[in-house]
């Protein structure tokens, strides 16, 4: 509702909306707010490298589990699981070794000044996001793009889950890099973008 406010007080009555991770789940609820009594605000929506935030539970099993970093962590032998408590690992806050070259190195060191001692950035962010309501809808064309080396495709089919909250065409695509799609493969998203925003869908 604020993000609409917001491109209104702008000047903006219409607009696109990506979003990426976190993002994506700000993305879903400002187009089901806007379908329910303006759909036509939102034209377009681009769910990237994000999935429903139902979509895992029901779903999780050891390998699911395993592949996070807190249960991870916390499935060590001591003393590693009680050090989690106190502190995180200075591993935990650098991108991963194949996503890396995407970062400018004084750009990682500006965000993570910002970062509480002992806390892993954005670690909080995607368990803060409650389960979608069960009417959650929204009927404009919606692009779904996750990374092949990423987690969600290994997982699940993506545009698959957002199509039962989606009244409109679902396109998906999968690109060629890891989780940070916009930093790792800026042209291919951008160009899927464009073709997405200008397409005529019937």
């Amino acid at each position: 509702r604020d993000l609409l406010a917001c491109a209104r007080a702008l000047g903006h009555e219409t607009l696109a909306i990506a979003g990426h991770g976190t993002g994506g789940h700000v993305a879903a609820y400002a187009a089901a707010y806007a379908a329910s009594w303006a759909p036509a605000r939102v034209t377009h929506l681009a769910e990237i490298e994000c999935i429903p935030s139902p979509g895992h539970h029901g779903r999780a099993d050891l390998a699911y589990e395993l592949s996070r970093y807190q249960a991870c962590w916390f499935a060590q032998l001591h003393p590693k699981p009680e050090s989690a408590t106190v502190a995180v690992p200075e591993e935990w806050t650098q991108p991963a070794a194949e996503s890396a070259g995407a970062f400018n190195p004084s750009a990682v060191a500006d965000y993570l000044d910002l970062v509480p001692p002992g806390q892993s950035p954005g670690a909080n962010g995607h368990f803060r996001v409650p389960p979608y309501p069960v009417d959650l809808r929204f009927g404009c064309p919606l692009l779904v793009a996750w990374s092949r080396d990423g987690r969600l495709g290994g997982w699940y089919d993506p545009p698959d889950l957002w199509r039962a909250f989606a009244t409109g065409p679902v396109e998906g695509l999968e690109v060629d890099c890891g989780y940070y799609i916009p930093e790792e493969a800026p042209d291919i998203l951008s160009d899927a973008l464009r073709r997405f925003l200008t397409a005529e869908i019937y």
